[in-house]
């Protein structure tokens, strides 16, 4: 989409360069016809060619503008129409840190982005021992940051529950569990950003 973008956002040009080649070449083959003076063809040519070569960008910059809106006109809306989403999940009051003191368990834990896709993680059963450090190791695309996402909340599980000292914390209920085990959590992304202030 990004090539077919560029392309329509320059053809333009070399369409309008030929056609002002073969304007100009017909106007003094008219003239040179019409027995007008050959000096005084070749200074109108030439304002001609100058004018066209001085307004030709400033056309072609200004037509290349208007095709790059255009074409990020739909990400534009897709992004307003996504920040206009309501609220539904996010709790209104202050949530304390959940107490955490045994174990983080995933139990038959399944996810898929959408329905016609399949599963990105597919019965995924483990248990994580307070203390305990894990690594998580796989190939680009294998689900790892998926299964964070899951753990943090971020992503609601498929099929399944993650359970925090036998409590489910991967859904929206009564007693708020997933924003109480928000509150205990930390993350650091692979692409972090540094706010300026404290």
């Amino acid at each position: 989409m990004q090539a077919k973008n560029l392309f329509i956002a320059g053809f333009p040009r070399y369409v309008l360069e030929l056609l002002g080649l073969i304007t100009v070449a017909a106007l003094g083959a008219i003239l040179v016809l019409r027995g007008e003076n050959p000096a005084s063809v070749i200074a109108t040519l030439g304002v001609l060619a100058l004018g066209s070569q001085r307004l030709l960008p400033a056309l072609q910059q200004i037509y290349a503008s208007w095709a790059a809106a255009n074409s990020f006109s739909s990400d534009l809306k897709t992004v307003s129409e996504f920040l206009e989403q309501p609220y539904s999940d996010i709790s209104t009051g202050p949530t304390k840190p959940i107490e955490y003191k045994s174990k983080i368990e995933f139990k038959d834990v399944s996810f898929a982005y959408n329905s016609r896709g399949g599963y990105v993680l597919n019965n995924l059963n483990f248990i994580i021992h307070k203390g305990e450090k894990i690594g998580i190791v796989g190939t680009t695309g294998s689900g790892k940051s998926t299964l964070i996402d899951l753990l943090m909340g971020l992503l609601n599980v498929t099929q399944g529950s993650i359970l925090v000292d036998g409590k489910e914390v991967n859904c929206a209920n009564p007693d708020n569990l997933r924003r109480s085990w928000q509150r205990y959590i930390s993350h650091v992304p692979q692409m972090i950003f540094l706010a300026d202030t404290t």
